[in-house]
């Protein structure tokens, strides 16, 4: 027997069936919007966060305790450390041996004050090949630096890439008992930073509740909103205290960029910045542009017939504007920088 089907109910068939679609689109609209919204939301915490961080750095701080924290995967792939406290997970360390900080300081200040008097000593015989003195103990003050940070303890000091490659050997052969001192105590600062060897075989259950500090990494489960596991536990997002190099080309959001501007070269430049800015307001005016140049090494910032060492000076716009000023024009070629700020 033959089914009929009468065009009413193909009329009826096809309205039901553009209901159901009409209901599927709203549906995927408002999934489209509150998935925009919850992007928007968390780009916005990341951004608020971004500026609590650097502003705590501007303050000489190494850390902030946060209700919670926004895209931690992009502060640790900066270096930067993502940290719970409290009744966290066990992780698994390395021993680390008990460390004297104020012995470790000692020595590194002893390392300065040898390698102080070399440049103090040598500057007449030395400064030539490097085009004057400032750049002589800007370049090998870097190469020391590298030095007593690395992690191969047979790394010595001997002068920088121009030192080993123009200076000549007559010269080196005067300088080298000064370089032998610098090592000596090189050695003395590394020996408090070696580490136990870490033991493969200890016991280690994955789920076990411990009261201490857990840090975050790329091994952990990459969430938009990290919140504390346990209720009274605290967040914390820390960099290091260690003063690095002169320059600052990495961006500010990142290890070394904190480090630099919460320690003495970051420290100094905001001071010289808004200490123009002051200086300025005290003289009458209403505006004031701020000058950057750019060397091989790094941009500096230029007060008068004085350059600072500096970040990348686009970073630095935000900082400003942040303290209400107005930033009317920034200007840049390829070896300046300008940021014309009112108020």
């Amino acid at each position: 027997m033959v089914t009929r089907f009468s065009a009413s109910e193909a009329r009826l068939k096809a309205e039901k069936a553009q209901r159901t679609l009409e209901d599927q689109r709203k549906r995927n609209e408002e999934t489209k919007k509150s998935i925009a919204k919850e992007r928007a939301f968390i780009k916005q915490g990341f951004e608020q966060q971004k500026v609590a961080v650097i502003s705590a750095a501007i303050d000489g701080k190494t850390e902030i305790v946060v209700d919670s924290i926004y895209l931690y995967r992009e502060l640790t792939d900066s270096g930067i450390q993502v940290v719970e406290e409290g009744l966290v997970k066990k992780q698994h360390q390395k021993h680390e041996k008990v460390v004297d900080v104020g012995e470790r300081e000692k020595i590194k200040d002893e390392i300065l004050e040898h390698f102080d008097k070399f440049i103090d000593d040598s500057k007449h015989d030395l400064k030539g090949y490097y085009g004057g003195l400032q750049r002589f103990h800007r370049k090998n003050y870097d190469a020391l630096y590298e030095v007593i940070y690395s992690d191969w303890s047979w790394y010595e000091f001997y002068g920088d890439d121009v030192y080993s490659e123009e200076v000549p050997d007559d010269l080196k052969s005067k300088y080298f008992d000064y370089f032998e001192k610098i090592n000596e105590k090189i050695k003395e600062f590394k020996a408090y930073e070696e580490d136990f060897e870490e033991d493969d075989d200890e016991d280690y259950d994955d789920g076990e509740l411990v009261t201490g500090e857990y840090c975050f990494s790329d091994e952990d489960d990459e969430v938009d909103l990290l919140e504390p596991s346990v209720k009274g536990n605290t967040l914390k997002i820390r960099w290091s205290a260690e003063e690095g190099s002169t320059y600052m080309n990495d961006p500010l959001l990142s290890d070394v960029g904190l480090a630099w501007l919460s320690t003495y070269r970051g420290q100094k430049l905001i001071e010289d910045i808004f200490y123009s800015l002051s200086s300025a307001a005290e003289m009458g005016k209403t505006n004031l542009k701020l000058n950057f140049s750019l060397t091989n090494d790094g941009w500096s910032f230029v007060v008068g017939s004085r350059k600072v060492f500096c970040c990348m000076p686009d970073e630095l716009v935000e900082i400003i504007a942040r303290e209400n000023f107005t930033i009317d024009d920034t200007t840049s070629t390829q070896k300046s920088y300008a940021i014309k700020v009112s108020w």
